[in-house]
């Protein structure tokens, strides 16, 4: 058998995924709880044979740990490496590809100002931020190429509703 490293992903729904969530048991690690999104990350190793049973494994105890929290969580993925290849990729993590809002601005074409408008426009589905910056936000480049492939552009200021 095999030391298997597992990240899962769960989306919360329900009423109550604002509240604080009970702790999990040890040797998981709850990596990242957003439920203004709905959205949770909890890593954890597990014992298996191969990687279908660890992941399998992986979601089934993630699953029972997270039972008793507010709201109804739901695992949507998991990432499952072997524990060797995990620990190697923590110490050397592939590097990100950053733009801050001059260099999202030039990747859509607008006005620096124009990102802070978009946003801020929940509509428009822009991207969130990977990270805040003295000087302004930080994201991911893909996800501005995939948020400009996306977007419609409208022309001028919308017009003034008459009464």
């Amino acid at each position: 058998m095999d030391t298997w490293a597992a990240t899962v992903r769960l989306a919360l729904t329900g009423p109550a995924t604002q509240a604080a969530a009970p702790p999990l048991p040890e040797g998981m690690t709850l990596e990242h709880r957003d439920p203004a999104h709905g959205r949770a990350t909890v890593r954890t190793t597990v014992q298996a044979q191969d990687l279908a049973s660890a992941a399998a494994a992986a979601a089934g105890a993630v699953t029972a740990a997270v039972s008793n929290w507010p709201g109804t969580p739901t695992v949507v993925g998991a990432e499952v490496l072997r524990a060797d290849e995990a620990a190697h990729l923590t110490a050397h993590p592939d590097p990100l590809d950053l733009v801050d809002d001059t260099g999202a601005a030039k990747m859509l074409g607008v006005a620096r100002q124009r990102i802070a408008g978009l946003a801020a426009t929940p509509s428009l589905g822009f991207p969130h931020h990977v990270s805040e910056l003295t000087r302004g936000r930080a994201y991911t480049a893909a996800s501005i190429a995939a948020f400009d492939d996306r977007w419609t552009r409208t022309q001028g200021r919308p017009t003034k509703a008459r009464a």
